[in-house]
């Protein structure tokens, strides 16, 4: 708003700087105390009221009074916009690797019954595994499990991978 005014105001006094029609390619003529006579050509020269002139300097003072506050104001938020870029870098401590063990009942191998006809379904037996888990992306990991059977002649074993993710 502040450069909006000064730019008004400087239009104002060029525009007041422009020489009335009446002027144009006339000649001012000066006579001083003593009886000498200068003369000056209107087109170049022109006269102003002292008070007038005074006016405008004390104008162009306000003014640039005025541009210095607002320089001071725009360096100050600049500074403040410099503070306030603040970056943050925080090390992640999460752990990524995980062991994990399995105990658990599930399918050990086909039972097998009956005499001319047989029927045939699945064996259940205590299971016990081990598995690994690595992290690989924020909350995303990939694993891998193996199990086996748990009875004294199994030879069932079983291979898990998994996606998974954490929440």
């Amino acid at each position: 708003m502040k450069y909006l005014a000064l730019i008004f105001l400087f239009t104002s006094i060029s525009y007041a700087d422009e020489q009335p029609e009446y002027l144009k390619d006339g000649t001012i003529k000066v006579e001083l105390k003593s009886g000498e006579e200068y003369k000056f050509d209107s087109n170049k020269w022109k006269v102003v009221d002292r008070n007038d002139a005074r006016r405008v300097q004390e104008l162009i003072d306000a003014l640039r009074r005025e541009l210095a506050l607002c320089e001071e104001e725009l360096e100050e938020l600049r500074n403040q916009e410099e503070e306030e870029e603040v970056v943050v870098v925080v090390k992640d401590e999460r752990k990524l690797n995980r062991i994990i063990g399995y105990v658990g009942a599930g399918p050990d191998g086909l039972a097998v019954k009956g005499g001319e006809t047989k029927s045939v379904t699945p064996k259940q037996a205590a299971l016990i595994g081990v598995g690994y888990s690595r992290v690989i992306y924020n909350d995303w990991s990939v694993s891998g499990v193996v199990s086996r059977g748990y009875v004294g002649n199994s030879k069932n074993y079983t291979g898990l991978l998994g996606v998974g993710k954490d929440f």
